[in-house]
């Protein structure tokens, strides 16, 4: 099958930074609880050309908000959230503004333990590699959306450590499974919700997946460096072959001043992640 693409953001637009005390004082980082967080909407266009078969060539229009309040209850104990406005499938025919819902990626209740000790729980989106956030340009959101772990409930944990001048460095360790409540839908046009039934890695409904990252930066000896590397294991859900577990990511972003940067990212020989 041949497909060629195009992609063109016809605007991308923050919205800006809002951090409102939920008290009527001012609204000084001392003050709690309050709010804040950022919102950036999305406006594009698709399309798909010279398929074969021509049945999948489209043109598409689409809107996407992305809305992320924190909501800080104390100094210790923050609500993050992610809420999406967005298609919910891919294109069968021209569309525009259609097939579009509402929905939460995150829903997560975070504690800070100590100033290096963080717990946390709820919706997820397992961290485990670094280009899904590192790789530039007009293509970088779908790369992200084929290898990041995103509708994962789950607990986890990470720890800070490093002396100053050799670098910040985290190991996170999260448990997780497919989300199959009611989050996993979504509103206006619904995506309907995930079943165990469905089957797939991860979707067991228990904390049989775990991703444990290791990442780093800020090395004096190697200014603009940053790394990732992780192991990640999914349980195999219903009519699952086998489970799946490796190194998934060993992740390298260098920042070479203000306008290049470079990123590498290897994965290890496992089953897809989709």
């Amino acid at each position: 099958m041949y497909l060629a693409q195009k992609l063109v953001t016809l605007s991308c637009l923050g919205l800006g930074w809002f951090s409102t005390p939920v008290s009527a004082e001012d609204a000084s980082d001392s003050i709690y609880p309050r709010l804040g967080g950022n919102i950036i909407t999305r406006l594009g266009y698709n399309g798909d050309y010279e398929s074969d078969p021509p049945l999948v060539e489209a043109d598409d229009i689409f809107l996407q908000v992305i809305a992320s309040p924190i909501f800080r209850f104390s100094e210790r104990l923050r609500f993050v959230t992610e809420v999406r406005v967005e298609n919910i499938s891919p294109p069968s025919n021209d569309r525009f503004f259609e097939d579009q819902g509402l929905f939460a990626r995150i829903l997560l209740a975070e504690y800070s333990a100590s100033e290096e000790f963080t717990i946390h729980a709820g919706k997820m989106t397992p961290s485990f590699a670094l280009a899904s956030f590192a790789i530039p340009g007009m293509f970088g959101n779908s790369y992200n959306k084929e290898i990041e772990l995103i509708d994962q409930v789950g607990i986890g944990g990470s720890y800070s450590f490093g002396p100053p001048d050799r670098g910040h460095h985290t190991l996170t360790f999260n448990t997780f499974f497919e989300d199959t409540g009611f989050t996993s839908e979504s509103f206006g046009n619904n995506r309907g919700r995930t079943s165990i039934e469905d089957g797939g890695a991860s979707n067991t409904e228990s904390f049989e997946s775990y991703a444990l990252p290791l990442e780093g930066s800020d090395l004096d000896a190697l200014p603009g460096l940053t790394y990732k590397v992780g192991f990640l294991h999914r349980a195999k859900g219903q009519a699952g072959v086998d489970d799946e577990s490796g190194v998934s990511g060993r992740s390298l972003a260098w920042s070479l001043g203000s306008r290049f940067s470079m990123v590498l990212q290897m994965t290890s020989s496992m089953p897809a992640l989709a």
